[in-house]
C-alpha cells in the first residue's frame, strides 16, 4: 500500500488497522485509491475516518453527501487535535 505524498501535513497520518477492503473496490479510480486506503485504515478514537456503509459497499460512483463530508471532516479534526 502506498501512502499520500503529504501524509506529514496531516500529522504524520499512517495506519492504525489492517487495510480496508470494500466489496466494490474495483469501482474506486485509481487517482483515489491511496486516499480512500489511508483514511480507511486510520482510525480516531474508536470510528474509522473514512469507511463504506452497512454491507461493506463503498459506493465510489456515487455522490459524497454533506453529511458524509462533514462527518469525515470532523474525524479527521478530532484525529489531528
Amino acid at each position: 500500500m502506498r501512502f499520500l505524498p503529504d501524509y506529514k501535513l496531516l500529522g504524520g497520518l499512517r495506519p492504525n488497522l489492517p487495510q480496508a477492503s470494500f466489496n466494490d473496490q474495483a469501482q474506486i479510480s485509481s487517482w483515489a485509491l491511496d486516499a480512500v486506503s489511508t483514511f480507511s485504515s486510520r482510525e480516531s478514537g474508536s470510528v474509522k475516518l473514512m469507511n463504506g456503509t452497512n454491507g461493506n459497499p463503498f459506493f465510489p460512483k456515487a455522490t459524497y453527501t454533506r453529511e458524509q463530508s462533514f462527518l469525515t471532516i470532523h474525524r479527521l479534526s478530532n484525529y489531528l487535535s
